[in-house]
Protein backbone atom coordinates (compact mmCIF):
# COMPACT_ATOMS: atom_id res chain seq x y z
CA UNK A 1 0.00 0.00 0.00
CA UNK A 2 1.05 3.98 -1.19
CA UNK A 3 1.34 5.66 1.92
CA UNK A 4 0.95 9.35 0.19
CA UNK A 5 1.52 12.91 1.57
CA UNK A 6 -2.55 13.28 1.73
CA UNK A 7 -2.62 9.97 4.32
CA UNK A 8 0.19 11.12 6.62
CA UNK A 9 -1.64 14.81 6.54
CA UNK A 10 -4.83 12.89 7.39
CA UNK A 11 -3.57 10.75 9.67
CA UNK A 12 -2.14 13.60 11.64
CA UNK A 13 -4.72 16.06 11.66
CA UNK A 14 -6.90 12.78 13.58
CA UNK A 15 -4.36 12.86 16.33
CA UNK A 16 -4.18 16.63 16.92
CA UNK A 17 -8.48 16.65 16.80
CA UNK A 18 -8.35 14.37 19.05
CA UNK A 19 -5.50 16.07 21.13
CA UNK A 20 -7.67 18.91 21.15
CA UNK A 21 -11.22 17.56 22.01
CA UNK A 22 -9.30 15.91 25.09
CA UNK A 23 -8.63 19.15 26.22
CA UNK A 24 -11.70 20.85 25.65
CA UNK A 25 -12.92 18.02 27.92
CA UNK A 26 -10.55 18.58 30.19
CA UNK A 27 -10.99 22.04 30.72
CA UNK A 28 -14.85 21.59 30.94
CA UNK A 29 -14.26 19.08 33.86
CA UNK A 30 -12.38 21.57 35.32
CA UNK A 31 -14.66 24.73 34.82
CA UNK A 32 -17.63 22.70 35.69
CA UNK A 33 -15.85 20.46 38.67
CA UNK A 34 -18.37 17.68 37.14
CA UNK A 35 -16.63 15.15 35.14
CA UNK A 36 -20.06 13.04 34.77
CA UNK A 37 -22.38 15.97 33.61
CA UNK A 38 -24.48 14.05 30.66
CA UNK A 39 -25.28 10.16 30.25
CA UNK A 40 -23.14 10.11 27.32
CA UNK A 41 -20.28 10.72 29.02
CA UNK A 42 -20.72 7.54 30.59
CA UNK A 43 -24.33 5.73 31.31
CA UNK A 44 -23.81 3.37 33.78
CA UNK A 45 -21.83 6.22 36.21
CA UNK A 46 -24.73 8.53 34.79
CA UNK A 47 -26.92 6.26 36.16
CA UNK A 48 -25.85 5.66 39.59
CA UNK A 49 -25.62 9.17 39.50
CA UNK A 50 -28.99 9.68 39.55
CA UNK A 51 -29.85 7.39 41.47
CA UNK A 52 -27.70 8.43 44.05
CA UNK A 53 -29.34 12.21 44.06
CA UNK A 54 -32.78 10.69 43.81
CA UNK A 55 -31.57 9.23 47.44
CA UNK A 56 -30.35 12.32 48.76
CA UNK A 57 -33.61 14.32 47.61
CA UNK A 58 -35.33 11.89 50.03
CA UNK A 59 -33.56 12.27 52.91
CA UNK A 60 -33.77 16.28 52.65
CA UNK A 61 -37.51 14.85 52.18
CA UNK A 62 -37.44 13.27 55.50
CA UNK A 63 -35.55 16.32 57.17
CA UNK A 64 -37.67 19.33 56.17
CA UNK A 65 -41.01 17.17 57.23
CA UNK A 66 -38.79 16.23 60.55
CA UNK A 67 -38.39 20.11 60.65
CA UNK A 68 -42.02 21.20 60.22
CA UNK A 69 -43.21 18.61 63.11
CA UNK A 70 -40.48 19.28 65.22
CA UNK A 71 -41.91 23.04 65.22
CA UNK A 72 -45.87 21.84 65.21
CA UNK A 73 -44.77 19.92 68.39
CA UNK A 74 -42.62 23.11 69.97
CA UNK A 75 -45.72 25.02 69.82
CA UNK A 76 -47.89 22.30 71.06
CA UNK A 77 -45.63 21.80 74.19
CA UNK A 78 -45.45 25.41 74.65
CA UNK A 79 -48.81 25.40 74.74
CA UNK A 80 -49.36 22.23 77.18
CA UNK A 81 -47.07 24.26 79.36
CA UNK A 82 -49.52 27.64 79.83
CA UNK A 83 -52.41 25.04 80.42
CA UNK A 84 -50.47 23.13 83.27
CA UNK A 85 -49.23 26.76 84.60
CA UNK A 86 -53.38 27.67 84.14
CA UNK A 87 -54.12 24.67 86.09
CA UNK A 88 -51.44 25.32 88.72
CA UNK A 89 -52.81 28.49 89.30
CA UNK A 90 -56.42 27.12 89.19
CA UNK A 91 -55.86 24.66 91.74
CA UNK A 92 -53.80 27.64 94.34
CA UNK A 93 -57.12 30.00 93.86
CA UNK A 94 -59.43 26.39 95.06
CA UNK A 95 -57.13 25.49 97.52
CA UNK A 96 -57.10 29.11 99.00
CA UNK A 97 -60.59 29.40 98.47
CA UNK A 98 -60.93 26.11 100.92
CA UNK A 99 -58.51 26.92 103.34
CA UNK A 100 -59.32 30.59 103.55
CA UNK A 101 -62.12 32.08 105.76
CA UNK A 102 -63.66 34.53 103.04
CA UNK A 103 -66.53 36.59 102.43
CA UNK A 104 -68.79 36.69 99.55
CA UNK A 105 -66.59 39.00 98.03
CA UNK A 106 -63.58 36.79 98.37
CA UNK A 107 -65.58 34.19 96.34
CA UNK A 108 -66.53 35.97 93.80
CA UNK A 109 -62.60 37.61 93.33
CA UNK A 110 -61.60 33.65 93.41
CA UNK A 111 -64.55 32.82 90.75
CA UNK A 112 -63.52 35.97 88.33
CA UNK A 113 -59.73 34.92 88.15
CA UNK A 114 -61.23 31.18 87.38
CA UNK A 115 -63.17 32.31 84.49
CA UNK A 116 -60.24 34.68 83.44
CA UNK A 117 -58.01 31.45 83.54
CA UNK A 118 -60.55 29.34 82.01
CA UNK A 119 -60.48 32.07 78.83
CA UNK A 120 -56.42 31.68 78.71
CA UNK A 121 -56.65 27.66 78.55
CA UNK A 122 -58.95 27.94 75.62
CA UNK A 123 -56.49 30.03 73.77
CA UNK A 124 -53.81 27.83 74.65
CA UNK A 125 -55.73 24.76 72.86
CA UNK A 126 -56.87 27.09 70.20
CA UNK A 127 -52.64 27.52 69.33
CA UNK A 128 -52.16 27.12 65.66
CA UNK A 129 -49.22 27.02 63.45
CA UNK A 130 -48.59 26.80 59.56
CA UNK A 131 -50.77 23.74 59.27
CA UNK A 132 -54.04 25.13 61.13
CA UNK A 133 -54.95 24.19 64.84
CA UNK A 134 -52.47 21.97 66.87
CA UNK A 135 -54.98 20.57 69.18
CA UNK A 136 -58.14 20.58 66.40
CA UNK A 137 -57.64 17.78 64.35
CA UNK A 138 -56.93 18.55 60.71
CA UNK A 139 -58.81 20.16 57.58
CA UNK A 140 -60.44 22.04 60.40
CA UNK A 141 -60.22 25.99 59.53
CA UNK A 142 -62.01 27.45 62.38
CA UNK A 143 -61.12 27.29 65.84
CA UNK A 144 -61.55 23.61 67.79
CA UNK A 145 -62.41 25.41 71.30
CA UNK A 146 -65.15 27.80 71.86
CA UNK A 147 -67.08 29.04 75.10
CA UNK A 148 -70.85 28.82 74.46
CA UNK A 149 -72.20 32.59 75.29
CA UNK A 150 -75.22 31.02 76.61
CA UNK A 151 -74.30 27.88 78.63
CA UNK A 152 -70.16 29.46 79.08
CA UNK A 153 -69.17 25.61 78.82
CA UNK A 154 -66.38 25.16 76.13
CA UNK A 155 -67.36 23.53 72.94
CA UNK A 156 -65.10 21.13 70.77
CA UNK A 157 -65.82 21.86 66.91
CA UNK A 158 -62.40 19.73 66.25
CA UNK A 159 -61.63 16.79 64.53
CA UNK A 160 -59.74 13.42 65.58
CA UNK A 161 -58.38 13.49 62.55
CA UNK A 162 -54.05 14.24 62.43
CA UNK A 163 -51.84 15.67 60.28
CA UNK A 164 -49.55 12.27 59.64
CA UNK A 165 -46.19 13.19 58.33
CA UNK A 166 -43.56 10.50 56.82
CA UNK A 167 -40.34 11.39 58.83
CA UNK A 168 -38.72 8.22 57.60
CA UNK A 169 -39.18 4.75 55.36
CA UNK A 170 -42.57 3.65 56.65
CA UNK A 171 -42.66 5.65 59.85
CA UNK A 172 -44.74 8.41 60.04
CA UNK A 173 -45.46 10.68 62.91
CA UNK A 174 -48.95 12.42 64.08
CA UNK A 175 -48.03 15.99 64.64
CA UNK A 176 -51.48 17.58 65.02
CA UNK A 177 -53.62 16.07 68.09
CA UNK A 178 -56.99 15.69 69.04
CA UNK A 179 -57.62 18.02 72.20
CA UNK A 180 -59.99 15.75 73.53
CA UNK A 181 -57.22 13.45 74.64
CA UNK A 182 -55.40 16.48 76.79
CA UNK A 183 -58.79 17.78 78.39
CA UNK A 184 -60.12 14.68 79.41
CA UNK A 185 -58.16 12.02 81.20
CA UNK A 186 -59.97 8.55 79.88
CA UNK A 187 -60.34 9.90 76.24
CA UNK A 188 -61.56 6.77 73.77
CA UNK A 189 -61.08 7.95 70.86
CA UNK A 190 -62.79 4.71 68.82
CA UNK A 191 -65.41 5.07 71.26
CA UNK A 192 -66.01 8.70 70.81
CA UNK A 193 -65.79 8.92 67.33
CA UNK A 194 -68.53 6.32 67.00
CA UNK A 195 -70.70 6.69 70.19
CA UNK A 196 -72.46 3.69 68.90
CA UNK A 197 -69.71 1.13 69.41
CA UNK A 198 -69.57 -0.94 72.09
CA UNK A 199 -66.24 -2.71 73.38
CA UNK A 200 -66.47 -5.33 76.34
CA UNK A 201 -63.07 -7.12 77.35
CA UNK A 202 -61.60 -9.66 80.09
CA UNK A 203 -60.81 -7.65 82.95
CA UNK A 204 -57.77 -9.19 83.57
CA UNK A 205 -54.59 -10.27 81.01
CA UNK A 206 -54.50 -14.14 80.57
CA UNK A 207 -51.96 -15.85 81.89
CA UNK A 208 -49.94 -19.06 80.68
CA UNK A 209 -49.47 -21.81 83.29
CA UNK A 210 -46.17 -20.19 83.88
CA UNK A 211 -47.90 -17.36 84.63
CA UNK A 212 -46.22 -15.32 82.02
CA UNK A 213 -48.78 -13.26 80.06
CA UNK A 214 -50.37 -15.17 77.25
CA UNK A 215 -49.56 -14.63 73.07
CA UNK A 216 -51.22 -14.84 70.26
CA UNK A 217 -49.57 -18.26 70.12
CA UNK A 218 -49.56 -19.56 73.29
CA UNK A 219 -51.72 -23.07 73.21
CA UNK A 220 -55.44 -22.67 74.57
CA UNK A 221 -54.85 -25.64 76.81
CA UNK A 222 -51.90 -24.18 78.81
CA UNK A 223 -53.78 -20.97 79.74
CA UNK A 224 -54.15 -20.96 83.75
CA UNK A 225 -57.52 -20.40 83.20
CA UNK A 226 -58.40 -23.51 81.18
CA UNK A 227 -55.64 -25.50 82.93
CA UNK A 228 -57.19 -24.82 86.31
CA UNK A 229 -61.10 -25.05 85.22
CA UNK A 230 -61.91 -26.46 82.26
CA UNK A 231 -59.85 -29.91 82.42
CA UNK A 232 -61.32 -32.50 80.41
CA UNK A 233 -63.71 -29.93 78.60
CA UNK A 234 -63.85 -30.10 74.76
CA UNK A 235 -65.67 -26.94 74.02
CA UNK A 236 -66.14 -23.54 75.12
CA UNK A 237 -69.16 -21.39 74.83
CA UNK A 238 -69.43 -17.69 74.40
CA UNK A 239 -72.84 -16.29 76.08
CA UNK A 240 -73.27 -12.75 75.26
CA UNK A 241 -76.52 -10.88 74.43
CA UNK A 242 -76.29 -8.93 71.03
CA UNK A 243 -77.28 -4.86 70.99
CA UNK A 244 -81.15 -5.97 70.12
CA UNK A 245 -81.32 -8.08 72.95
CA UNK A 246 -81.19 -11.21 71.49
CA UNK A 247 -78.84 -13.93 71.82
CA UNK A 248 -76.73 -16.13 69.04
CA UNK A 249 -78.49 -18.98 67.52
CA UNK A 250 -77.25 -21.01 67.30
CA UNK A 251 -74.73 -20.57 70.33
CA UNK A 252 -71.07 -19.41 70.09
CA UNK A 253 -69.17 -22.99 70.52
CA UNK A 254 -64.93 -22.92 70.35
CA UNK A 255 -64.18 -27.04 69.81
CA UNK A 256 -60.25 -26.77 70.84
CA UNK A 257 -57.89 -29.29 71.10
CA UNK A 258 -54.52 -29.52 72.45
CA UNK A 259 -52.85 -27.94 69.47
CA UNK A 260 -54.91 -25.02 69.09
CA UNK A 261 -53.48 -21.59 70.26
CA UNK A 262 -55.43 -18.31 71.48
CA UNK A 263 -55.28 -17.19 67.50
CA UNK A 264 -57.07 -20.19 66.98
CA UNK A 265 -59.71 -19.39 69.74
CA UNK A 266 -60.01 -15.90 68.20
CA UNK A 267 -60.52 -17.01 65.16
CA UNK A 268 -62.54 -19.78 65.65
CA UNK A 269 -64.83 -17.15 67.48
CA UNK A 270 -64.95 -14.81 64.75
CA UNK A 271 -66.24 -16.58 62.32
CA UNK A 272 -69.17 -16.91 63.96
CA UNK A 273 -69.13 -13.39 65.07
CA UNK A 274 -68.69 -11.33 61.86
CA UNK A 275 -72.31 -12.21 60.69
CA UNK A 276 -73.73 -10.72 63.93
CA UNK A 277 -71.53 -7.52 63.61
CA UNK A 278 -69.91 -8.44 66.25
CA UNK A 279 -65.84 -8.64 65.98
CA UNK A 280 -63.25 -10.53 68.96
CA UNK A 281 -60.00 -9.47 69.14
CA UNK A 282 -56.23 -10.16 71.21
CA UNK A 283 -54.45 -7.48 72.69
CA UNK A 284 -51.67 -7.80 75.19
CA UNK A 285 -52.81 -10.61 76.72
CA UNK A 286 -56.64 -9.33 77.09
CA UNK A 287 -59.97 -10.40 74.97
CA UNK A 288 -62.15 -7.70 73.21
CA UNK A 289 -65.17 -8.17 71.53
CA UNK A 290 -67.01 -5.31 70.10
CA UNK A 291 -69.95 -4.22 68.54
CA UNK A 292 -70.71 -1.39 66.16
CA UNK A 293 -74.40 -1.79 66.15
CA UNK A 294 -76.43 -0.08 69.06
CA UNK A 295 -79.82 -1.66 69.75
CA UNK A 296 -82.33 -1.29 72.40
CA UNK A 297 -79.72 -2.58 74.62
CA UNK A 298 -76.06 -2.58 74.40
CA UNK A 299 -73.60 -5.05 73.67
CA UNK A 300 -73.49 -7.70 77.04
CA UNK A 301 -70.65 -10.19 77.09
CA UNK A 302 -71.51 -12.32 80.12
CA UNK A 303 -68.53 -14.98 79.95
CA UNK A 304 -67.79 -18.15 78.94
CA UNK A 305 -69.69 -21.10 79.61
CA UNK A 306 -68.69 -24.75 80.14
CA UNK A 307 -70.21 -28.02 79.36
CA UNK A 308 -72.64 -27.85 82.58
CA UNK A 309 -73.84 -24.31 81.21
CA UNK A 310 -72.16 -22.71 84.30
CA UNK A 311 -70.77 -18.94 83.36
CA UNK A 312 -67.82 -18.08 84.55
CA UNK A 313 -67.70 -15.15 86.03
CA UNK A 314 -65.17 -15.27 89.01
CA UNK A 315 -62.93 -18.51 88.32
CA UNK A 316 -62.09 -17.90 84.79
CA UNK A 317 -61.82 -14.35 83.51
CA UNK A 318 -65.01 -12.47 83.04
CA UNK A 319 -66.32 -10.19 80.84
CA UNK A 320 -67.14 -6.55 82.25
CA UNK A 321 -68.88 -3.75 80.09
CA UNK A 322 -66.21 -0.62 79.21
CA UNK A 323 -69.18 1.70 77.95
CA UNK A 324 -72.79 1.67 78.51
CA UNK A 325 -74.21 4.18 76.02
CA UNK A 326 -72.71 7.39 77.41
CA UNK A 327 -68.91 6.91 77.30
CA UNK A 328 -66.74 7.57 80.82
CA UNK A 329 -64.18 9.78 79.66
CA UNK A 330 -62.95 10.62 83.31
CA UNK A 331 -62.18 14.08 84.34
CA UNK A 332 -63.03 16.98 81.82
CA UNK A 333 -60.84 19.51 82.51
CA UNK A 334 -62.79 22.65 80.96
CA UNK A 335 -65.79 20.56 83.14
CA UNK A 336 -64.16 20.68 86.57
CA UNK A 337 -63.33 24.98 85.75
CA UNK A 338 -67.10 25.27 85.25
CA UNK A 339 -68.02 23.07 88.59
CA UNK A 340 -65.52 25.34 90.50
CA UNK A 341 -67.02 28.23 89.31
CA UNK A 342 -70.58 27.09 90.45
CA UNK A 343 -69.17 25.79 93.64
CA UNK A 344 -67.45 29.33 94.31
CA UNK A 345 -70.98 30.88 93.85
CA UNK A 346 -72.85 28.64 96.18
CA UNK A 347 -69.67 28.76 98.31
CA UNK A 348 -69.80 24.91 98.52
CA UNK A 349 -66.49 24.61 100.32
CA UNK A 350 -66.75 21.03 100.83
CA UNK A 351 -67.46 20.24 97.03
CA UNK A 352 -64.59 23.08 96.20
CA UNK A 353 -61.86 20.62 98.41
CA UNK A 354 -63.22 17.60 96.77
CA UNK A 355 -61.84 19.26 93.51
CA UNK A 356 -58.03 19.60 94.50
CA UNK A 357 -57.78 16.06 93.55
CA UNK A 358 -59.39 16.95 90.46
CA UNK A 359 -57.12 19.40 89.34
CA UNK A 360 -54.05 17.90 90.72
CA UNK A 361 -54.67 14.73 88.32
CA UNK A 362 -55.54 17.04 85.88
CA UNK A 363 -51.94 18.47 85.68
CA UNK A 364 -50.34 15.16 86.09
CA UNK A 365 -52.52 13.84 83.03
CA UNK A 366 -51.25 17.16 80.87
CA UNK A 367 -47.43 16.12 81.76
CA UNK A 368 -48.17 12.97 80.47
CA UNK A 369 -48.63 14.83 76.87
CA UNK A 370 -45.93 16.99 77.39
CA UNK A 371 -43.06 14.04 77.95
CA UNK A 372 -44.83 12.10 75.09
CA UNK A 373 -43.99 15.58 73.09
CA UNK A 374 -40.30 15.46 74.47
CA UNK A 375 -39.77 11.92 73.34
CA UNK A 376 -41.30 12.12 70.11
CA UNK A 377 -39.05 15.56 69.82
CA UNK A 378 -35.76 13.35 70.83
CA UNK A 379 -36.76 10.43 68.34
CA UNK A 380 -36.89 13.12 65.95
CA UNK A 381 -33.63 14.66 66.57
CA UNK A 382 -32.29 10.73 66.26
CA UNK A 383 -33.86 10.60 62.71
CA UNK A 384 -32.46 13.95 61.59
CA UNK A 385 -29.20 13.01 62.64
CA UNK A 386 -29.55 9.34 61.04
CA UNK A 387 -30.59 11.42 57.58
CA UNK A 388 -27.87 14.12 57.54
CA UNK A 389 -25.37 11.05 58.18
CA UNK A 390 -26.72 9.26 55.31
CA UNK A 391 -26.61 12.13 53.17
CA UNK A 392 -23.00 12.75 54.24
CA UNK A 393 -21.91 9.29 52.89
CA UNK A 394 -24.05 9.31 49.95
CA UNK A 395 -23.00 12.44 49.49
CA UNK A 396 -19.25 11.22 49.29
CA UNK A 397 -20.22 8.17 46.91
CA UNK A 398 -22.05 10.48 44.58
CA UNK A 399 -18.29 13.01 44.72
CA UNK A 400 -16.47 9.55 43.72
CA UNK A 401 -18.54 9.14 40.53
CA UNK A 402 -19.09 12.23 39.18
CA UNK A 403 -17.01 15.07 40.62
CA UNK A 404 -13.43 16.17 39.14
CA UNK A 405 -10.38 15.20 40.46
CA UNK A 406 -8.68 18.38 39.97
CA UNK A 407 -5.14 17.43 40.75
CA UNK A 408 -5.57 14.06 38.24
CA UNK A 409 -7.16 16.14 35.86
CA UNK A 410 -4.75 19.00 35.53
CA UNK A 411 -2.01 16.82 35.33
CA UNK A 412 -4.10 15.31 32.40
CA UNK A 413 -4.46 18.70 30.74
CA UNK A 414 -0.56 19.63 31.05
CA UNK A 415 0.38 16.09 29.47
CA UNK A 416 -2.13 16.75 26.86
CA UNK A 417 -0.86 20.62 26.23
CA UNK A 418 2.44 18.93 25.67
CA UNK A 419 1.47 16.88 23.55
CA UNK A 420 -0.47 18.85 21.56
CA UNK A 421 2.15 21.63 21.37
CA UNK A 422 4.87 18.68 20.38
CA UNK A 423 2.55 17.85 17.44
CA UNK A 424 2.14 21.22 16.18
CA UNK A 425 5.95 21.72 16.06
CA UNK A 426 6.53 18.34 14.33
CA UNK A 427 3.48 19.28 12.16
CA UNK A 428 5.20 22.61 11.07
CA UNK A 429 8.38 21.10 10.28
CA UNK A 430 6.39 18.10 8.18
CA UNK A 431 5.03 20.75 5.84
CA UNK A 432 7.80 22.94 5.29
CA UNK A 433 9.29 20.23 3.65
CA UNK A 434 10.01 20.59 -0.22
CA UNK A 435 11.70 19.06 -3.31
CA UNK A 436 13.96 22.35 -3.13
CA UNK A 437 15.23 21.44 0.08
CA UNK A 438 16.70 17.86 -1.95
CA UNK A 439 18.35 19.78 -5.12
Amino acid sequence: MRITQQTIFDGFMKHINENRAEMHDLQQDIASGKKISKASDDPLKFKRARLLQEQIREKEGYQNRINTARNTLDIAEQSLQEVINGLIEIKSNVTRAVNGAHDSASFTAIKQELESLKEELVASFNAKDVNGYIFGGVGNDSQPYTIDSNSGSVVSNGSNNSLSLEVDNNLSIDVTQDGNFVRTTKYDDDLASNPSSYRSYLTPRLLDDQGNTATGDTAFTSLEAVDNYLEGFDNLELDITLPDGSSPNPALVYNYSNNDTVNDMISAFNTQLDPLGVNMTFENGTVFVKSQNMGTNQLSVNGFVDNGGNVFTTNFPAFTQQASGEVDQGIDLFDSIDEAIVNLESQNVDALSAQIDQFGELISHVTTHITEIGLTNNRLNFLEEKHENSKILLNAELSGWVDTDYAETVSKLQRTEIAFQSAMTIHTKMFNESLINYL
